[in-house]
């Protein structure tokens, strides 16, 4: 056992001393607000999250965007672990591999077991990389868009993207998959606060489903870990234009949530502390047993368990 600890290490992974999760999802609710999910004090335009999978998991309640505050660098460092400013218009490509490419390079796992499936075209830039060394390999699969066609192909229904999701979980039980939802910011920037509302309300209960359809592979029950989480907020009432849009500074636009659920992450607990995106990336890595060298993030002990 002590020796495969240290190949591991050797080859630039990690071994879990405790934490069962063998699988991890980032789940993306774009561009919802603080202070219409977890900052609402009835909370009753997320019901999902906070009355059936907050007891099963772990709030973390100042976790934040430390980076531009738009759709594309927010992915971005989610998924590769690095700040990156872009055109956010899906032309430009990451700087950095991601954690995906990194574990299918690491492990030589077929491509179908990492995968990045998003409601908005644009994020088809996410797989893959502009770096040299990167580009063009160990690709994870995109389902991006309308019919997962990718850029140009225009934003789907989250629903489409839902179902999407449930192929994918039923056909691959992929050990990494990030999904993106973009009806909060979609509708949020049409300016009608009821539709915007109801968009939180509506990925609540997609989340929901998501969860249940992971709980339904049995190679993943039990043994995924699970993060909800945003890219940004939405300007602060006051600021700007208000919910209608984001990209500043403001704590509207900074601030996050995230919601963990999976094997060995505390049940009921709540957590103060900052966290940032680039911490559920490098998260998300260890748990796949990969690093993210060069990458400001850190390992999240109360997601993953003591890594060595």
């Amino acid at each position: 056992m002590r020796m495969l600890l240290i190949l591991l290490v050797t080859l630039g992974g990690f071994a879990a001393e405790s934490s069962p999760a063998d699988h991890v999802v980032i789940l993306v609710l774009d561009g919802a607000r603080w202070s219409e999910t977890w900052g609402r004090p009835e909370r009753d335009l997320i019901p999902v999250r906070a009355k059936r999978l907050a007891p099963l998991g772990t709030l973390f309640t100042n976790a934040a965007n430390t980076g531009a505050t738009v759709t594309e660098p927010g992915h971005i460092a989610l998924c590769t672990g690095f700040l990156q400013k872009t055109s956010n218009s899906g032309v430009d490509t990451p700087a950095n591999p991601s954690w995906l490419q990194r574990y299918l390079a690491a492990s030589h796992a077929d491509p179908a077991d990492a995968w990045i499936i998003t409601s908005k075209d644009k994020l088809a830039m996410l797989g893959n990389t502009s770096q040299k060394d990167w580009s063009g390999k160990a690709l994870p699969n995109l389902d991006c868009g309308v019919g997962g066609r990718g850029l140009r192909s225009g934003y789907r229904e989250d629903q489409a993207t839902v179902e999407r999701v449930k192929e994918v979980l039923a056909a691959h039980q992929p050990r990494a998959l990030v999904i993106n939802l973009r009806s909060p910011d979609y509708e949020g920037h049409g300016g009608n606060l009821a539709e915007y509302l109801e968009a939180i309300r509506r990925t609540d209960r997609q989340a929901g489903e998501i969860y249940d359809a992971i709980q339904a592979q049995p190679k993943m029950k039990g043994r995924t870990l699970l993060m909800i989480t945003n890219d940004h907020g939405r300007h602060l009432d006051g600021i700007a234009t208000g919910f209608k849009d984001h990209g500043c500074d403001c704590a509207g636009c900074r601030h996050v949530e995230l919601l963990a659920v999976g094997p060995g992450v505390q049940a009921g607990a709540v957590v103060e502390r900052s966290v940032s995106l680039l911490d559920m990336a490098v998260s998300a890595a260890a748990v796949v047993e990969v690093k993210i060298p060069g990458s400001t993030g850190v390992v999240m002990p109360e997601l993953v368990g003591p890594w060595l």
